[in-house]
This record gives C-alpha cells, sequence and structure tokens, in this order.
C-alpha cells in the first residue's frame, strides 16, 4: 500500500513506413515495403521504476540501503534537487530499441495469364505492442510499496501462541509475528530518507524478503515473422478454390515469471545470499523475497494447410466452405502479468509443446440463400411467401490441449505447473462414455499419479486433448416491404440448432476431479427481433 500520488504516463511512439508496387510483367507483380517501429518504453513523471542488474553485482547510490541487483532511475520529473539517478539506469527502466525494423515482400502471379489463377506469396516481420498494464507492477514493489508477506508455518505459530484467537484487527497479525506494522506507508523521497529507508519500521534498513519487479535488461517487443505460399483457381463462372500454406514464428514473447524460485529440497531461495539488516541490531535476512520479472524471453511456432472452396453469388445462394490443418506449439500460452512462467526455470524448451490455443482440424462453411421469389404471386399471398433468407454458420473442430498435473509443487521450484506421471498398467482411455455420479468420465484418474518429489513430471506439457466441438448457428429472415425505400424485417436466430453439448476440457490435477467434466458450453438459444430499414 502506498499514499495516493498523481501519476502520468507517457508513452512515446513514433512508426515510419515505405511501401511500393512493381508490376514486373502483366501477370506478375510484387509489393515491397518496411516499416521503422522502435521500442520507446514508457516513462511516468514519478519515475517510480526500477532497472534490473542481471549479475546482482551493482549497488545503488541512490536508494543505499538497496540490495545488490537494484538500480533506480532518480527522483520524481521537475524534483532534482532530491539528487541523481543511478548511472546506466534510464527513467524506462529498460533502453530504447531503436533497430525494429519490419520488412515485407507478397509476390502476385497468373501462371496462366487467364485472369483465372494466382499464385501469392508473401513475407512479414511484425511488431506486437508492448502490455502497459505490466508496468503498473512497479507500484508494488519496494521501495514504492509495502508489501508484508508471511508464511503458513509462521501464521501457524502465530495462531497458537494467540490461542486462535482472532488477529486480523489492531496491530496482532504484526506482533505475533514479529513484525512492525508499516502502515500507511509513504515512499521514501529525500536523501536522508532513501538512506535509512524507513528506520521506525525497518530500523534504516530495506526490507527484508522484499516483494520487487523489474524488466529484464534485455526487454524488447515481441514480433512474429509470417509467411505464406497460396495457389487459387477459378471453377467454372461463379467458384473459386485456393490451398495454401500459412506459417509464423513469434519471439521475444512477453513472460512473466520468477526471478528469485526456491533452491529443489530446501527452503531457500536463489537469491538468499543478497542479506539486508534488520530491525534487531546484528541480525540479518534475506532482503529478496517474490521477484517477478518480466522478460521477453519465450517464442511460438505455427504451421498450417488451408483450403477454401466459396461461390459467389448465384440464384440467391452464396457459401463459403475453409478447412484448416494447423499445429501451434509455444512454451507458455498466457504470458501475462502476474504469471508464474514454465514449471523448470532453469530450461523453458521443456515445456516447448502444444499451445492451450491449439485446434488441429477447423471446418467452417457459412451460406446465404435468399430464397427465390415466385414472380405469379400478387397481394398477400407475395407478401407471405416471398422476401424469405436463410443464413448457417457451422463449425467442427478439434479439441484443445491440457496438461496433467500433479496437486504439489513436486519440483520444488516454487513455481508449481509440475505435471503427473502415468502409473503402469493403467489406460487413461475408459473406452467408453461413463458417467460418475452424473459427471461425465473423459479420462481414467487411476492411470495418473504425482511426479516424485524433486521432479518436474513425467508427461510433456499439453499431452492431452480435450472434447472436440461443433456447433450450427441458424437464421430465417423475413422482410415486409412498407414503402419503396422502407421495409420490416423479422428475424428468428437459432443458436446451437441442434441442442449439441459442447463440453469443456476435464480436470487435469491429481485427486482434484481428474478427467472429470463439470462444464458446457452454452445450450440452444433462440431469439426474435424485428427490424425496421429505411
Amino acid at each position: 500500500m502506498a499514499g495516493c500520488l498523481p501519476r502520468s504516463w507517457c508513452h512515446p511512439a513514433v512508426d515510419l513506413y515505405i511501401t511500393d508496387n512493381y508490376k514486373l510483367k502483366r501477370n506478375l507483380a510484387v509489393d515491397v515495403g518496411v516499416r521503422w517501429e522502435p521500442y520507446l518504453p514508457p516513462v511516468d513523471n514519478l519515475n517510480d521504476q526500477i532497472c534490473l542488474d542481471s549479475t546482482f553485482t551493482k549497488q545503488s547510490s541512490y536508494y543505499p540501503t538497496a540490495p545488490r541487483g537494484l538500480l533506480f532511475p532518480g527522483p520524481p520529473v521537475g524534483q532534482s534537487s532530491l539528487g541523481k539517478g543511478d548511472p546506466g539506469c534510464p527513467r524506462s527502466g529498460v533502453p530504447n530499441r531503436w533497430a525494429n525494423f519490419a520488412p515485407r515482400i507478397g509476390i502476385n502471379w497468373d501462371p496462366t495469364k487467364s485472369g483465372k489463377m494466382s499464385i501469392r506469396a508473401g513475407y512479414g516481420v511484425f511488431y506486437d505492442q508492448v502490455r502497459l498494464i505490466g508496468y503498473n507492477r512497479f507500484s508494488t514493489a519496494a521501495p514504492y510499496a509495502a508489501v508484508v508477506q508471511r508464511f503458513d508455518n509462521q501464521l501457524t505459530a502465530a495462531n497458537i501462541a494467540n490461542n486462535y484467537q482472532p488477529m486480523l484487527t489492531g496491530n496482532a497479525i504484526y506482533t505475533l509475528t514479529n513484525l512492525v506494522n508499516p502502515f500507511p506507508f509513504q515512499i521514501p523521497r529525500s536523501p536522508s530518507e532513501r538512506s535509512s529507508f524507513n528506520s521506525q519500521f525497518y530500523g534504516g534498513n530495506w526490507p527484508s524478503q522484499a516483494v520487487e519487479v523489474a524488466l529484464a535488461p534485455d526487454f524488447n517487443e515481441g514480433y512474429t515473422q509470417d509467411w505464406n505460399l497460396t495457389i487459387q483457381r477459378e471453377l467454372g463462372h461463379d467458384m473459386s478454390a485456393s490451398i495454401g500454406y500459412v506459417g509464423n514464428r513469434a519471439n521475444h514473447l512477453w513472460l512473466s515469471h520468477p526471478l528469485n524460485w526456491f533452491t529443489p529440497g530446501t527452503s531457500n531461495r536463489l537469491l538468499d545470499g543478497i542479506q539486508c539488516g534488520t530491525a534487531t541490531p546484528g541480525v540479518t535476512a534475506p532482503c529478496y523475497g517474490s521477484f517477478e520479472e518480466e522478460s521477453s524471453s519465450i517464442w511460438s511456432t505455427y504451421n498450417s494447410l488451408q483450403a477454401t472452396l466459396a461461390m459467389r453469388m448465384r440464384h440467391g445462394l452464396t457459401f463459403n466452405t475453409s478447412y484448416v490443418y494447423g499445429k501451434y506449439l509455444d512454451i507458455f500460452s498466457f504470458g501475462a502479468e502476474g504469471r508464474s512462467g514454465p514449471r523448470n526455470p532453469l530450461n523453458y524448451a521443456l515445456d516447448y509443446g502444444p499451445s492451450d490455443n491449439d485446434v488441429r482440424h477447423r471446418v467452417v462453411v457459412t451460406t446465404l440463400w435468399q430464397i427465390p421469389e415466385a414472380k405469379t404471386l400478387h397481394g398477400i399471398a407475395s407478401a407471405i411467401l416471398n422476401h424469405w433468407q436463410t443464413n448457417l454458420i457451422a463449425i467442427a473442430q478439434t479439441g484443445t490441449p491440457f496438461s496433467i498435473l500433479s496437486n504439489s509443487d513436486t519440483a520444488g521450484f516454487g513455481i508449481g505447473g509440475d505435471t503427473a506421471v502415468p502409473v503402469a498398467g493403467q489406460s487413461a482411455n475408459v473406452g467408453h462414455r461413463v458417467y460418475n455420479n452424473g459427471a461425465l468420465v473423459y479420462l481414467n484418474p487411476a492411470a495418473f499419479t504425482n511426479a516424485p518429489s524433486g521432479s518436474i513430471g513425467g508427461l510433456a506439457r499439453n499431452s492431452f486433448y480435450g472434447p472436440g466441438y461443433v456447433n450450427f448457428d441458424f437464421s430465417l429472415f423475413k422482410e415486409f416491404h412498407v414503402t419503396e425505400s422502407q421495409k420490416l424485417q423479422f428475424r428468428s436466430e437459432f443458436f446451437n440448432l441442434f441442442n449439441h453439448p459442447n463440453f469443456f476440457n476435464p480436470g487435469n490435477t491429481v485427486g482434484g476431479g481428474l478427467g472429470i467434466i463439470g462444464r458446457a458450453n452454452n445450450p440452444r438459444y433462440v431469439q426474435f427481433a424485428l427490424k425496421y430499414l429505411f
């Protein structure tokens, strides 16, 4: 918690591009271009950011009691009398990245010179935008906030000492766990405040086991390299078909992960060797507690075969059919701030496998049919039987992957996500649809058990796939012409027309409903509407 302070972020952005088209032949065209998208990290008026020295050897002169490894950009803007920041620590926490160039090229060739066939190929680099919400994490880190951490064993001992009486009123939770209540908290700004931090609560020392957040020193915006090759051919007068390969590789993807993990088999953290003084003279404690690093250190790949068959409007009917066979691999599918990151902090590649969003097969069919009018009808008969339209969206796809997890941190890194191990002689396949107390059993829970202590697990990440998805959305429209330019449209819409159950993935933790499906997507919904068009 910290006092309320006005904060103003500034995120400069400069994007320049140049592109051109070259018609090399009547049947061959080339598009080339390049974008320049430098990453200019955000800055704020309070300069409340942290620079990370990944060697943990540099000592801050701005906050002299800070542990080795943390550097600071200086006082708030307009308050230079409070001192100068640490050398090599910019206001943005990481340097500007000026070399972010994104070239693109596209080729379009008609080998038949008839206008009925096209072979297209392309390659491009595309930069992402930084997750600005991640910068809010600095407000939870020392010295910009006071965060109190008490662990289960400390709270248990305090409960016993307090005869299990309530501890959340007054200062009981602090005094019973050998702490001084640090609230209300104000950020140390003046040289004297910074040099002694907060003498009342920490004895003039940096808080022990402090919660920290920092950007990796080599942080940069993520980017993808996209490439494709497509062959498209006209079939007859109104139809066309295409088949193509589409792929990409993404680099420097955002990842939030713990930097100060536990040493397996011990209660010691990686950075416990960096000690800070405490309020008790002569007694030291680890400076660092939970330390979250925001990095751009993971990658993903995607490769797919994509085919389409389409028909332009003919006799009121048009349709589009597509099929995708794809393979999407990554290390961590949702790398947002506050996440735990890969299960093994020493080897991210161990988690490289099917993405949480991997769908191997997907078919989509869309149709629109304006039912032909009976020209011989007039009056009421025409008003009732003419001007009808149907629409259909049908989707069928295979399921998404999931991991089978141990129910505890078996590796001992304090991260979790460790997978289970198979049980010899047990098959995961239940063979047919089985129900247990009304719940659908998708996998045999007896086929898995917790990994042994010190192990990250015996199963690869996302090695099982969940139920597929099949859905039909249908609508029927009827128009009533009021005047030549105005009409009333009645719409009846049916979502999940056949009320087909589409299940979520099953429970995936040993002893926690493993293999049991407890939820499904939406049932059939029907809605009616009137729309006035003019």
